[in-house]
């Protein structure tokens, strides 16, 4: 995670990550990527129904993840954008 902070230091304008919901469903991981200079998350959806996201990514309670990780993310300050 220093990576990123020495990317903020060094003047970038924003330090991004594309990254899945699983990882920052917990929010602990999204504050310290805050921390470290992170500025923004993209995370990918694929539907807008629970039930046709999970089935397109094959892991039950993804949806649920997802939504997770974007309360947290926003929680820690950062900007948060979606892809499909």
């Amino acid at each position: 995670m220093n990576g990123y902070r020495a990317f903020a230091d060094a003047g970038a304008s924003t330090v991004a990550m594309i990254a899945t919901g699983d990882m920052l469903a917990d929010g602990n991981a999204a504050r310290r990527l805050a921390r470290a200079g992170l500025g923004s998350v993209s995370l990918p959806i694929y539907s807008a129904s629970a039930e046709s996201h999970e089935q397109i990514v094959r892991q039950p309670g993804a949806f649920e993840r997802l939504r997770s990780a974007i309360d947290g993310a926003r929680g820690a300050g950062l900007d948060v954008f979606l892809h499909t």
